[in-house]
């Protein structure tokens, strides 16, 4: 589901893109693509890693696919249905038995621990590709202009940047909502309008601000995953941890309606960031826009 919904926000950031710059416009088209390849790939590292802890664990892997479907091109290799499909944006990997039993190294039937670990690693490869990047572009800055810098202001550069964005992506969370009852166009959060924007404007700028850029999507995608929400790998961990504790007395019907709720909030979230950037960009009110 969560897949199909970064779909429709790519779909308005297109549209909004070429409302701002009409169609044919070279410069639009390529902001777009280049969000659509940063997306893919970030997509692509954290259902990767939900595949290899998976295969590390004893958990069955069914297929995995770059893009989103239908399917262009499907190969079987080390057990896995390989994918390559047709909508350039995201990537998904099926495990064995997600929803029921389904025999020996079903994923619903794992242990606990081996779930959540399932789970957690595709936010943590976010965030971990996240640190290699702002890592290895302080390394090139200083390598590129003689700044000399050791291996631990490398370091010190990457976490002080991830503990900037960390900062600021749980005060957009929080504030969201008072923001959208009081000052919907001040809202502290882009949707995919605005990415496409800030992208052109990221490129205006050379490819290392694009890596750097990248990087920051990467770990906010991370910290935002991980986020105790029915349908985030967050979420699902905490309910695979609650149903653990509570074996059998895991109050099926009341987890049913808590997922269908915060299912329904996190929908109406994307539709009115969506909703609201796209006000903002037509109307040159988005942060930074000149008309």
């Amino acid at each position: 589901m969560a897949a199909f919904l970064l779909l429709g926000c790519a779909v308005a950031a297109i549209g909004v893109s070429f409302v701002r710059e009409p169609v044919g416009t070279a410069s639009a088209a390529v902001d777009v693509a280049v969000l659509l390849a940063i997306l893919t790939v970030l997509v692509s590292a954290h259902e990767f890693a939900h595949l290899l802890t998976a295969k590390a664990l004893g958990v069955g892997v069914l297929e995995f696919g770059i893009g989103l479907p239908p399917r262009l091109l499907s190969r079987t290799a080390f057990g896995i249905k390989w994918n390559l499909c047709a909508l350039p944006i995201g990537a998904f990997v099926g495990l064995k038995g997600e929803k029921a039993d389904a025999g020996e190294g079903s994923f619903s039937t794992a242990p606990v621990w081996r779930r959540v670990a399932i789970l957690v690693a595709g936010p943590l490869s976010n965030i971990a590709l996240a640190f290699a990047v702002l890592f290895a572009m302080a390394g090139y800055y200083s390598w590129s202009q003689n700044l000399n810098f050791s291996v631990g202001q490398d370091v010190q550069f990457a976490t002080s940047v991830m503990g900037m964005i960390w900062s600021q992506t749980i005060a957009a969370v929080v504030g969201f909502f008072p923001h959208a009852t009081t000052a919907p166009m001040d809202m502290p959060v882009a949707g995919m309008p605005g990415l496409a924007l800030l992208t052109g404007r990221m490129l205006a700028s050379g490819w290392d601000t694009v890596v750097i850029y990248g990087a920051i999507l990467s770990f906010s995608l991370g910290v935002i995953n991980l986020l105790p929400i029915s349908i985030l790998d967050g979420g699902q961990a905490v309910a695979a941890i609650v149903k653990g504790m509570t074996g059998r007395f895991y109050p099926a019907r009341i987890a049913h309606h808590a997922n269908l709720a915060q299912t329904c909030a996190l929908v109406l979230f994307i539709v009115v960031v969506q909703g609201v950037d796209l006000i903002r960009v037509v109307t040159g009110n988005f942060p930074g826009l000149t008309k």
